[in-house]
């Protein structure tokens, strides 16, 4: 079985719980920062944290497909994760203090295809 990974991090010039907080909230500010690929973005269930489920369509490659998302966090203020309940994708958020005021979120999926 194969596995695809994609990777993204970058630095935020803002204290590392206020970046987790907006990582965390569904409901408010998680949708804002989506790129145009995601649509239909819904919060079924909770909304912060832990116990949110989400659904929304992504489009790419000419293709769409609608993904339903289960809210974790392993490592609370730390590592979120979002598992599709249809699929093997998971997507991890991990929050990486490298200096005082400059967290790094990196955000990782992982697909088993």
């Amino acid at each position: 079985m194969a596995e695809l990974h994609v990777m993204a991090e970058r630095q935020i010039a803002a204290r590392p719980e206020r970046v987790y907080g907006y990582i965390a909230n569904f409901q408010d500010h998680h949708p804002r920062w989506l790129p145009p690929a995601f649509s239909d973005f819904l919060v079924e269930r909770g909304g912060v944290g832990a116990g949110t489920v989400t659904r929304f369509r992504l489009s790419a490659g000419g293709r769409s497909r609608d993904y339903q998302m289960r809210v974790d966090e392993p490592t609370p203020g730390r590592v979120l994760t979002e598992s599709d309940t249809g699929s093997s994708l998971v997507t991890t958020f991990t929050g990486q203090e490298d200096a005082p005021l400059r967290p790094c979120m990196a955000g990782h999926a992982v697909l088993h295809a």
